[in-house]
C-alpha cells in the first residue's frame, strides 16, 4: 500500500464521522489542492476532510469558492500561521492559488 492510501485510511480511522454534518463518512476529500498522485505531500490532515459521499460530490464540484471554504475551516482546526507554512513549504511545481 502506497503512502498516499496509507496517509487516507489513517485519517479516515480517526474521523469517522463527516466533519461537517456528523454522519457516517466515507470519502476523505482533497480540500484545498487537489490530490495528484506525484505529490504525495497533499495527501496530509491539512489537505484532507472526511465527507459523506453526498457531500463530496457537493464539493467537488465547487472549485474556488470550496476550497476558499475549506481554507477557513482548516485554519480554524490547526491556525493560521501553521496552515500558511504548510501552504508555502509545499514543493513550487504544485500549481496553487494563495488563499489568504
Amino acid at each position: 500500500m502506497d503512502q498516499r492510501a496509507l496517509n487516507k485510511r489513517d485519517y479516515m480511522l480517526a474521523h469517522p464521522k463527516s466533519e461537517l454534518s456528523g454522519l457516517q463518512a466515507h470519502d476523505p476529500h482533497h480540500c484545498i489542492i487537489f490530490d495528484e498522485k506525484k505529490f504525495p505531500e497533499l495527501t496530509c490532515p491539512e489537505n484532507l476532510i472526511a465527507l459523506t459521499r453526498d457531500e463530496h460530490s457537493y464539493w467537488q464540484g465547487k472549485g474556488y469558492t470550496g476550497r476558499k471554504f475549506f481554507w477557513y475551516y482548516k485554519c480554524i482546526q490547526f491556525g493560521e500561521e501553521h496552515m500558511k507554512q504548510w501552504y508555502e513549504n509545499l514543493p513550487g511545481k504544485i500549481a496553487r492559488e494563495r488563499m489568504w
